[in-house]
């Protein structure tokens, strides 16, 4: 009678592996020792991170209207262009707080390979949130390529930062095409030397240095206006005037028919 097969073996992990996953890259112990000694250098990041995003997103944003917007941008304004957009600001916080969420189960699998599986099923919402094997990916790219692949930081922060930059250009296209639907700031324009305005709205899709950048509408073109030759540039209020003056005109119409009906009783 032929003995039942022993059960297969769990595959342990990897001792080594767990030591490269939680060993920091040097940068990384860098740069948390500096925010430990000076916990300022967290806004000097924050608003660097801000500044590389908004003129990433304003690349995308002008080139969307055949602006070659590098060319004519400033030190000073490769520094402030990414307090102009405020949604920049919303990518920042929202990256932050996804690397710490995604990071989380590297974390718990890190301080304890062993205890790991008996807490993730400690309750179903352990369960959902984290994975069954954590090293799964990066234990196949060692036996398949022999690469080690990236540690739990750095491929955190590498997804995050593809993410923000991805999140980032998708903003810029889109406010674009808004602009291209209508939408955006109208202003009216006059130039020096002239007695009136350009006939017809532009919309102002912004302004460095000594250049302002006009689409108008009606040519579907954009260029670039220096500051000497604008001599005015007013704003235009969008009036949603079809409805109202389509229902100011019913009322006179109303209030018409009504006068004209009182006439006609009082005559006798």
């Amino acid at each position: 009678m032929n003995a039942n097969p022993p059960p297969p073996e769990t595959p342990a992990y990897e001792a080594e592996a767990v030591a490269q996953l939680a060993r920091p890259p040097r940068w990384w112990a860098w740069l948390v020792e500096e925010l430990k000694e000076d916990p300022a250098h967290a806004i000097t990041l924050a608003y660097l991170s801000i500044s590389v995003l908004g003129v990433w997103g304003s690349y995308w944003f002008f080139k969307s209207f055949g602006v070659a917007i590098l060319d004519y941008m400033s030190p000073s304004d490769y520094l402030t262009a990414g307090l102009r957009d405020p949604s920049n600001i919303v990518v920042v916080v929202f990256a932050y707080f996804m690397a710490q969420w995604v990071s989380w189960p590297h974390r718990v699998w890190l301080r304890d390979p062993a205890g790991y599986p008996a807490f993730r099923m400690g309750s179903r919402i352990k369960r959902m949130l984290l994975p069954e094997n954590p090293d799964r990916f990066a234990g196949w790219m060692r036996r398949k390529i022999g690469w080690g692949g990236f540690t739990a930081i750095g491929a955190v922060m590498y997804g995050v930062l593809t993410l923000s930059l991805c999140s980032s250009m998708v903003v810029a296209v889109n406010k674009a095409e808004s602009v291209r639907r209508g939408g955006g700031h109208s202003v009216r324009v006059t130039f020096a030397g002239a007695q009136s305005p350009e006939p017809g709205t532009a919309r102002m899709l912004g302004a460095v240095g000594d250049f302002v950048f006009l689409y108008w509408p009606d040519t579907k073109r954009a260029e670039a206006v220096s500051l000497e030759s604008a001599a005015r540039i007013e704003s235009v209020r969008r009036q949603a005037a079809p409805a109202t003056t389509s229902a100011s005109t019913q009322g006179s119409a109303t209030s018409q028919r009504s006068g004209d009906n009182a006439k006609a009783k009082s005559v006798p």
